[in-house]
Formats: C-alpha cells, structure tokens, sequence
C-alpha cells in the first residue's frame, strides 16, 4: 500500500490542468479552465478545473473529484492503479508495504485485463522484430509501405505469427489464464482447444485515450479470396470499437493545439501522416463513424476535417460522418484527395509542406460542397433539384445552434436560388419544431413558436438539489456540510451563555460540542460519514481535514465534497435578500454558523417531540412507559426552550 504523505506529494506535482488537459480541451476563464465534460454528451462547456484547489468538477452531469479521481473515471483504473500513473507522470518513486493476500484479491480485473493485453502488444512487437519469419513477412510488408522502424515503434506495431497456437501458448506460459485470453478476445475456441485470433497479420494495436492497448487490428498478408483483409478484435470488456479513435493518444495533444482534427479511415493514412509530421489525425477504426467517436473528437476541438478518397465511395463515406460531426455542433470540411489516391498514397508522395498547401487550396466547407455537388447532380431538373435540396436541408437542420444554422441556410437559399424563408421551414420541419409564424413583439422574449436551442436540444444543465423525499433535513444537512468544508477550521465569536463576554472557538468544534450536548447528528448516511471523516481529520492533526477528504481514497466523499465546495458561478459578496442588500463578508460567519446549527437542531429536537407525543395515544403503552415519555417530553420540551432563548440572543 502507499502511504498518505506519498499520495500527498504525487497530488501536489501534478498540475490538475495538465492531466485533463491530455482529455479535454481546456479553454482559461479567470483563474479556472472549462471544457466539454468527458463523461456525458454536451455542446455548451460545464466542465471546471480549478488548479489552485487541484480539483474538477462538471455541472452538467455532477461529477467531480481531484486528479486521482478523474483518472480512475475516465481510464476505468482503481485507486491504486491512478497514484501508480500520476507517480510515473511525476517522476516520484513509490515504496510500497507487500500488498496481503485479501488486498491482492481485491485488485480489479479489468486491470488484470489491461496487463494481458500490454503483454499481447509487446509479444506482437518482438514477433515482428525478432523472429525470422516476422521479418520477412511483417517487417518486409512495413518497409514495402515506406514505414520507418521509428514510426513502427511510435504506433508498437507488430506481427502474429502463421500457426494457430504460437500466441496462445506463450500467454498461458507466461501465467495469464485462458479464460482472461478470451475476454480481451485474443483468442477464439473450437472444440475445447484454443486458437489465436490473429495469425500470419501485421498488427495494429487501438489504444485507449491515455495511450494503453484496448484491442488490435490485424492486416492479412496472404492473398485469399476467403481471408477478410482486416479483422479487429471483438467487442468486449475492454474494447468497445464505437467509443475508440486509431491514432489518439498520439494526435491528441496536436488536435488540442492546432484546433484541428484531421479524420482518415484507415490505420496506414493514420500512420503514414503522422511520419511525414501531420500528427493531428485520427482513424475511425476501418468502421463508419459513430456518435460516440464525434464527441470523442469534440473534447479535442470543435473543428474537424475530412481527407477521404475522391472516389465516389470515398464521398458517400464522408457525408455519412459529416452528418454525426455536424449533430455534435462540431464544424466540418472536405478535402478530396486526386481520384485513385488514399491519404496513405498521398503522405507517401508528398512533402508535409506540400501537404498543408494542398489541404488549404482544396478545403471546402461541407455544407457548401453537398450543395455544390448536388446542385451538378440535379443538372437543371426541377424535380431532381428539389430532392437534392431536401437532402443539404436535411444536414443544415442537424446543427445545433441556431445562428449558424441561418448562416447555412441564407447560403443555400442563394445557391439553389429558392427563398430563405421556405428553407427555414424546411429546416424546422427537419428539427421537429413549428416554423416562425411572427417575431415577437419584444425582443428579449422567446416566441411561442419558435423553442431556443437550448429548449430543442435539450441541453442538460446544472443538476439541482432535490431533497430526499424521506428525509426532511437534507437540505439543512448539505448546508451545515457546505459550512464544515469550507470554514471548519476558521474560529467564530460565541457569547458566553451568562452574557459575560464571548469566547473564540473553531467552527467545526462548535458544531460537534452542539451536537454532542443533545446526542444529535447528521441523519443522511453519505453526509454523516462525510461529518464523522472531518471531525476524524481534525482530532488526527490534519491542517486541512477538507483536503484529506478530496484524497480520493473514498471516491463517493470526493465528489461529495467538490459537490458541497464548489459553486458554478462567482457571485459578489454582496447580494439582494428580501429587497435589501446583504454583506457576505467573512464577518458575518459567526452569525451564520449560530443560526444553522440551532435552527438545525430546533427541527431535529421538534420532530423528536412531536414523535414522542404521537407515541402516548398508544394505549397499549404501560404507566411505566408513559411516564418515560412524559419525562423525555418535558426534557426535549426544556432544551427547546433553552434553543428558543440562544436564537434570539445571536
């Protein structure tokens, strides 16, 4: 295991921004960073990243945490397995106490998973390298395409052998269980026996965002009819082919800077790009493009171009990806590469110099070049025409927002000479949206007719706070946690309770000695462990009890606490209440601390009560225990009114 001062220090040397910025990309506003959130679908930012606290937290969909959690999350690792990560990217050694034999047990086995297939990428690197029949098959391929040994260990790529077993049995050899070999699908069974997946194939490892082997694509090297040229690995526990993009980790950082991604469809326009230094670009995996890989791209940037084939093939496979780029609001362009040459073909012929030049002089906007093309299509029939037109309506209508969809819509109306107006309606016919009739008669004010894009999209905003409908002070609760987080260490001003002077005290001291005095607590379960962890924080010496909770080592406390800690807007200190204005300052912290906690306890000992009372219309209660509840009432009864009397004294 790893000690706290160990995850402390790892935590401290590596910058928040900088690891999700290799996810997202980050956009600086003040002393934050926003983004599109990694973990659910949206088009306007609600991710945050604050470096000075060393946390996240996304206000869309909730989820929050600091930079152990957010790896955990996104590359599905356990706690331990994210300290081991944010270690190797800090440079820090970790001196670990040997694991028992019940912590071992409980090391996940999606890890256990991702080793197997770590080791699968480097067995298919040496079989390429070292093996004889590797380099004559495998590597003579390779260097036939023009790939560099210096590209081939960028990208791992590597070589299965030709018999049906040699893999299968170097994993069992090396400890890994036949049972794991066909979870990550490695390998297929036949009649009680295993067989490799991938024989006689150049291979193409598909890694994960952060740069681990998720799965392979294999390349056939024999010519027969019967063999499909590429296979990949099946989906499964670990690989999921609709929610991957080939060549990522490696263009990831490239996209982000350039604010540029250049989309190909196969591993080798990928590879070849990349070596003659075009290192923004991605593959959709030998698979037409799925929504999932749209917004993987979109946490990158919001600009994506297309380099297909110019073939007529190449074109239909465009416009079927363009479509999901612009649903995901991402702005798209086409370069047609000349007929009969693939971007592999195209990088191999060209300087990347000559490159660049040719993508600027023959990028076309997509929405204008579907209308062009349709507009050579239709060849001046009406009636072709107007089904051409339905067809660009139909790709103008899947954008988002509503300003660019105008724009679109004024230039296609110019194109096929038809009026704005009829376009329009089409347009919101498409969206499932009734067309403006009139523009309202204020401005500011949203017509009737005419939902905003927010309203169409349904666009999820900040989650609010529901109060568990059987737990009547939840809300109080989150308040009285809200205030232990933020100013649990800070001193308040207390009167005596004889009037004699006031006396300095830590809040998070007042709010235990209160509680304590009257045998009350939190009664929400996450909220009462998030109150007993501080108040344990505190009585072992720890500086910043807050800080022990955003460890990570409770990941439900974590993002409870960012939760509790962080607002989604800056507000003034100064703000309107009831028609007056009310001064937030640090002053009014005694004050505010008093009130919460009585008025939380008043609720608490109220409904005690009025339980207590309802209990003695039992008539099946005996004297003895009747008088107990006649005592415990006129005790709650006294207490009560000692609270009532604190409560006007603040």
């Amino acid at each position: 295991m790893i000690d706290r001062q160990t995850i402390d220090r790892i935590l401290a040397a590596v910058p928040i921004e900088d690891l999700v910025g290799d996810y997202v990309r980050l956009t600086k506003r003040g002393s934050n960073y926003i983004g599109l959130c990694p973990f659910h679908s949206e088009k306007t930012p609600s991710f945050n990243v604050s470096p000075s606290r060393g946390i996240y937290k996304c206000f869309g969909c909730g989820k929050g945490g600091n930079a152990v959690s957010f790896l955990m999350e996104i590359e599905q690792l356990n706690f331990i397995d994210a300290i081991k990560r944010l270690a190797k990217r800090a440079g820090i050694q970790i001196e670990e106490r040997e694991e028992t034999e019940a912590e071992r047990q409980q090391r996940t086995e999606h890890e256990s998973l991702m080793l197997l297939l770590e080791w699968a990428e480097n067995y298919y690197q040496k079989s390429l390298t070292d093996s004889t029949e590797g380099k004559v098959a495998g590597l003579g391929y390779l260097t036939e395409r023009g790939v560099t040994a210096e590209t081939i260990a960028k990208f791992g790529l590597g070589y299965s052998p030709a018999g049906g077993h040699a893999m299968s049995q170097a994993a069992l050899q090396a400890g890994y269980s036949a049972s794991f070999l066909q979870r990550v699908g490695l390998v297929t069974e036949r009649n009680g026996e295993l067989y490799d997946r991938f024989r006689e194939r150049v291979m193409f490892p598909i890694r994960s965002v952060s740069g681990r082997p998720i799965g392979f694509g294999g390349r056939a090297l024999r010519t027969d009819g019967k063999l499909a040229k590429y296979i990949n690995s099946p989906e499964g526990e670990i690989y999921h082919k609709s929610e991957t993009l080939f060549g990522l980790s490696l263009a990831k950082r490239a996209i982000a800077q350039q604010d540029r991604c250049f989309l190909v469809e196969g591993y080798l326009d990928v590879i070849q790009l990349h070596q003659r230094g075009l290192e923004n670009v991605v593959a959709s995996s030998g698979t037409s493009l799925t929504t999932e890989q749209t917004r993987l791209i979109g946490r990158f940037t919001k600009n994506v171009v297309l380099l297909y084939d110019g073939d007529s093939a190449g074109i239909k496979a465009a416009e079927r990806g363009a479509d999901l780029l612009l649903a995901e609001g991402i702005n798209v362009s086409i370069v047609l590469l000349p007929e009969g040459q693939d971007p592999d073909d195209f990088a191999k012929a060209h300087t990347l110099a000559e490159i660049q030049d040719f993508v600027e002089d023959n990028r076309k906007d997509f929405i204008h070049f579907k209308a062009a093309n349709r507009l050579k299509a239709g060849k001046g029939d009406p009636a072709q025409l107007a089904k051409l037109a339905q067809d660009v309506v139909k790709s103008i209508a899947l954008i988002p927002d509503g300003i660019t969809r105008a724009l679109y819509i004024q230039e296609a109306a110019r194109q096929f000479s038809l009026s704005e107006e009829l376009l329009t309606a089409e347009v919101s016919k498409q969206r499932g949206q009734k067309p403006l009739i009139a523009r309202p008669k204020n401005p500011d004010t949203p017509s009737a007719e005419a939902p905003t894009d927010a309203a169409a999209e349904g666009e999820a905003g900040s989650p609010e706070v529901e109060p568990k409908a059987k737990n009547p002070f939840y809300v109080q609760e989150r308040e009285l946690a809200s205030m232990l987080l933020r100013y649990g260490t800070e001193n308040i001003q207390i009167a005596e309770d004889d009037g004699s002077g006031v006396q300095s005290v830590r809040l998070a001291d007042y709010m235990a000695a209160e509680f304590a005095v009257d045998g009350i607590t939190f009664t929400d379960p996450l909220l009462r462990r998030l109150y007993d962890g501080y108040q344990q924080q505190l009585a072992e010496g720890a500086p910043d009890p807050q800080q022990a909770l955003l460890s990570g080592l409770d990941p439900e406390l974590t993002s409870l606490c960012i939760d509790l800690t962080t607002d989604r807007y800056t507000l003034s200190k100064r703000w309107f209440q009831g028609g007056k204005v009310v001064d937030l300052s640090h002053d009014d912290l005694s004050l505010n601390a008093q009130q919460v906690v009585l008025t939380f306890k008043w609720d608490i000992l109220s409904q005690e009560l009025a339980s207590k009372r309802e209990e003695l219309k039992n008539p099946e209660l005996t004297s003895q225990e009747v008088d107990e509840r006649m005592h415990q009432i006129q005790d709650l009864s006294q207490v009560l009114c000692r609270l009532s009397e604190l409560t006007k004294r603040i």
